[in-house]
């Protein structure tokens, strides 16, 4: 008799695909939802990277889960698209945790 076992860490993902269009001088405001990942993702290895600043900024939101969802805020200085990317590590059970990253691009218009 054989027997396998096979076992892996579900895959985080990232709700929405992609980011509001940006208008410079306005606030902006959006959420990006944060799920999988099996037994939480590890606090020592989560980053946010927004580049250019570009007036806008990243809070992590703890609820319902520990670093559940990222909210980007603030009001955009200059019509510059600006890249959000996110990356960190899951945390291992009896399986080893998982890296991941996702990178999203922010269109900043001028006024219309």
């Amino acid at each position: 008799m054989i027997i396998c076992l096979l076992g892996c860490t579900p895959r985080v993902t990232f709700f929405p695909d992609n980011l509001p269009v940006a208008i410079v001088g306005e606030p902006y405001n959006t959420e990006i939802k944060i799920q999988g990942g099996g037994a939480g993702i590890s606090s020592s290895s989560f980053y946010i990277d927004i580049s250019p600043t570009n007036g806008l900024k990243a809070e992590v939101i703890h609820i319902p889960e520990p670093y559940s969802s990222i909210r980007i805020y603030g009001e955009p200085e200059n019509s510059v698209d600006t890249t959000i990317q996110i990356f960190g590590d899951t945390l291992g059970t009896s399986f080893p945790g998982k890296e991941f990253n996702k990178t999203y691009v922010i269109k900043v218009k001028e006024t219309e």
